[in-house]
This record gives structure tokens, sequence and C-alpha cells, in this order.
């Protein structure tokens, strides 16, 4: 049951039919203005292109990874090879 708070503010309290129900101004009651909703909602796209990249990074290492052990492993062999003449 400790997870469904976190789980409702993640998934749901930033919906704009949510917060229009909860979202009011201290003052006035007044329901947050649709731009600022938008706002926020907008908000949730920032930094998207880091962490597109940084993803695309590490499966770039694990590539160049897969391929270049393989080519170590063969050169290690050959090396072993001509060793024994």
């Amino acid at each position: 049951m400790v997870e469904l708070p976190s789980q409702v503010m993640e998934n749901w309290a930033s919906e704009p039919e949510v917060l229009r129900t909860y979202a009011r101004h201290y003052e006035t009651g007044e329901p947050m203005p649709d731009e600022m909703i938008a706002k926020i909602q907008e908000s949730g796209h920032f930094n998207q292109g880091f962490a597109t990249v940084e993803f695309i990074e590490y499966a770039l290492a694990i590539v160049l990874a897969a391929l270049v052990i393989p080519v170590v492993e063969l050169v290690k062999w050959c090396q072993r090879r001509r060793a024994r003449g």
C-alpha cells in the first residue's frame, strides 16, 4: 500500500481532468488555468533528448563490446597459435 500514493502522483495527478479537481488557487478557489496545465504537460518532455542520446550511447557501447571482445579473443588465439610454431 505504500506504493499507491507514488503511483497516483506519477500516473494520474498531472492529468488535466485530475488537476482541475484539486489544483486550486489558495485564496480564490479557482481551478488552475488551462494554460498553466498545458505548461505542466509540456514540461514532462524536458530533457527527453538527453535521455534518448544516453540510451543510444549505452546501446552502442553494448554493441561495440559484443564486436570487440570476439576480435580480441581471435587475436589472442592467433598469437597462441603462432607461439606454438
